[in-house]
């Protein structure tokens, strides 16, 4: 009898430990970022402002001509609640007493700390709301077509951008890999100098995404004292973040700089033209469908000279001249939308910097 009874205790404890086994790994399976195809609510937006504009209602536009059920988390930073706005676009309007702006050189109050904070509340928000992602968005960010998925990272950002500028640049990982001081600042950040470098700059700007759940479980883990010696500038808060709590990070083709030729540093992809080629499938339509002014003989000779150079910086010149070119109401009806749907294909999903009304044609 008692060796029946130990046959069967044996055969418990070897069942119960299958079981952690099983669920360890399933833990592991669902923390572990793999490319995800999205659906209408999968990805939510982020958007921190000031104030209502037309350019903000353009850019929420943008967003829901494409993804007319994605969660929009509309964040009023010291400001007026947005309401109109909100009812507009079918957004959720918030409000922060405090303003921040995006960087502590814009506005003393910014910290990266108070920022994740923001962040956090949006996150859980988005989650109840279904979504997988929350993506930065700003009033010079649009949406051209909906996304297809989003890499195998926790943190998704900007393809083509390397900002090797201001913490991130030479200088200052040199600096750190010597330790030349000694404060609790720069020791925790030496000891991520090769993750900094292995970045070739940081490239968390709009149009980057957090993986909500990630983030969270990162955010919650984190002290205020690891989260206030973060860089105190929008941008790199998310990078430094992500590396320092050992988060992957990667970028996204799908979202792109308008301004430089189309790439995924990660990756090593380039396509010079593609960006270029993008601008230039929208401006025949502008031209076409009668949405903007002709160009100047002046900028005539500007494009012929830039086209001319057979550069990098050549074609990048015409990108931006390009990008310049203002649209407004069409004159011929309908003509637009049609006309841009065809150009949509080869274009990314998400662009930036929208400064003027490049795209926003009516």
């Amino acid at each position: 009898m008692f060796r029946l009874y130990w046959f069967y205790a044996a055969l418990l404890l070897a069942a119960f430990l299958i079981l952690i086994i099983l669920e360890d790994g399933a833990l592991q399976r669902e923390e572990r970022p793999v490319t995800t195809s999205l659906g209408p609510r999968d990805v939510a937006f982020f958007l921190q402002t000031n104030q209502e504009s037309v350019r903000l209602n353009s850019s929420l536009r943008s967003v829901r001509a494409h993804l007319p059920e994605a969660p929009i988390y509309l964040l009023s930073d010291g400001g007026p609640l947005f309401l109109s706005s909100a009812a507009a676009f079918q957004a959720a309007a918030f409000r922060e007493e405090m303003p921040t702006h995006l960087a502590d050189y814009m506005n003393r109050n910014f910290t990266c700390r108070n920022h994740l904070a923001r962040l956090a509340k949006a996150g859980r928000w988005a989650l109840g709301e279904g979504a997988k992602f929350l993506v930065s968005w700003e009033e010079d960010t649009r949406l051209l077509r909906a996304p297809s998925a989003m890499p195998p990272a926790d943190l998704i950002t900007m393809g083509n951008i390397g900002n090797r500028g201001f913490a991130w640049g030479p200088k200052e990982l040199q600096r750190l890999r010597l330790r030349a001081e000694s404060s609790k600042v720069d020791l925790r950040r030496a000891q991520k100098v090769e993750a900094y470098a292995a970045r070739a700059g940081y490239s968390a700007g709009p149009g980057s995404a957090w993986r909500i759940r990630s983030f969270l479980r990162a955010y919650e883990a984190s002290t205020p004292e690891e989260l206030d010696a973060m860089y105190n500038v929008q941008d790199l808060c998310w990078e430094d973040f992500a590396l320092q709590r050992n988060l992957s990070v990667r970028r996204n083709l799908e979202v792109q700089e308008m301004l430089r030729p189309f790439g995924d540093l990660d990756q090593g992809i380039q396509d010079g033209t593609r960006n270029l080629d993008c601008l230039v499938c929208l401006d025949q339509c502008k031209t076409q469908c009668d949405c903007a002014e002709g160009y100047s003989l002046r900028q005539q000779f500007a494009w012929i000279w830039w086209f001319l150079a057979f550069t990098s910086y050549g074609m990048e010149q015409r990108q931006k001249l390009l990008w310049s070119r203002p649209c407004g109401r069409c004159a011929v009806a309908d003509c637009w939308p049609s006309c841009k749907a065809g150009c949509l294909p080869g274009c990314p999903a998400m662009v930036h910097p929208h400064k003027n009304t490049t795209l926003d044609c009516e």
